[in-house]
């Protein structure tokens, strides 16, 4: 299954991080495979892990519009 979503430009630019490590840490936890082009990411893999995926980068886009930094 793949799932693509627009993320807000802050948004994305805290999944990159420095080096990719968030995008990094969410692909060894959620077991899919996850690419950020720009704005716009990329989950592929199972259906229940792409759902779950979708689940952690939709709160996860929620505390960076609230304004808390995440981090790896």
């Amino acid at each position: 299954m793949q799932d693509v979503l627009s993320v807000p430009n802050e948004v994305a630019a805290e999944l990159a991080g420095v080096g990719d490590g968030v995008l990094d840490t969410l692909r060894s936890r959620l077991h899919c495979t996850l690419r950020l082009r720009g704005n716009q990411l990329t989950i592929e893999g199972d259906d229940g892990r792409v759902a779950a995926a979708r689940a952690v980068v939709d709160e996860l886009v929620e505390l960076v519009e609230a304004g808390h930094e995440i981090g790896p």
